[in-house]
């Protein structure tokens, strides 16, 4: 018989109607935590509330985004520094550093700006 006199679908039970009816003042969240740890160890079970599974959901969504817009950035970035490179020779550290720093919309309107520049400076102006 398991430890406690629970099966392991009885102690999860039990873990969701403790986390629904609990609220612990803000120093005994530590000792709680520590508490569920041991025995997610002692029985090799992990224990997600319904609240943690939103959580993940939501910052695994977030996660995705802001890969996307970094991907974004760099994909404008790398076609702009090729633009430059094809027009008026080697990037200089300055152009660089402005690639660098600059967000996506930026970054577009130079790539567009390169059309029609004379100097690399029309282009960042």
């Amino acid at each position: 018989m398991p430890k406690w006199g629970f099966t392991r679908d009885n102690r999860r039970t039990l873990f969701r109607v403790i986390d629904a009816m609990l609220y612990l003042p803000d120093d005994l969240e530590p000792v709680f935590e520590a508490a569920v740890i041991q025995i997610e160890e002692e029985h090799q079970m992990t224990y997600v509330t319904s609240i943690e599974r939103v959580r993940l959901k939501r910052e695994r969504a977030e996660g995705l985004e802001k890969g996307r817009e970094e991907g974004q950035i760099k994909g404008a970035s790398g076609l702009l520094t090729m633009q430059i490179t094809s027009k008026f020779g080697m990037l200089p550290d300055w152009a660089r550093a402005r690639i660098v720093e600059a967000d996506e919309v930026t970054l577009n309107q130079w790539a567009l700006r390169i059309l029609q520049a004379e100097r690399l400076e029309d282009v960042f102006s």
